[in-house]
């Protein structure tokens, strides 16, 4: 048994790409536009992260958290790092992302500064 992750990244972009458009056009039966850009993260070769995921150490207060999250100008942060409830989980991201683009969107449309 292989770990799906090591193998899509031992493959170059161009075959994991193909492998995305073939899934599409399978999935929706129509002609799927390739991208104009492709990209994605090698983890696992990453020497900062080798494939792991966030990990709050015992002690870190309220104010580092929230601190973390602080948008830097127009630069807003998500992901499951940022989650307090579910950090180190899928769901952490999802939820986090949700919320970061309703705030995003909020400060577009003005209704917050």
């Amino acid at each position: 048994v292989t770990d799906q992750s090591y193998v899509v990244e031992a493959q170059t972009n161009n075959q994991t790409l193909a492998e995305i458009m073939a899934v599409l056009k399978s999935m929706y039966k129509r002609n799927i536009p390739e991208p104009t850009n492709f990209y994605y993260h090698r983890w696992t070769l990453d020497p900062f992260y080798r494939g792991s995921y966030s990990n709050w150490p015992t002690g870190t207060s309220q104010c580092q958290h929230d601190n973390l999250r602080r948008p830097i100008g127009r630069l807003h942060f998500a992901g499951e790092a940022y989650s307090q409830k579910y950090n180190g989980f899928v769901h952490g991201a999802y939820f986090e992302g949700l919320e970061t683009g309703k705030i995003v969107v909020d400060r577009v449309l003005g209704r917050i500064p």
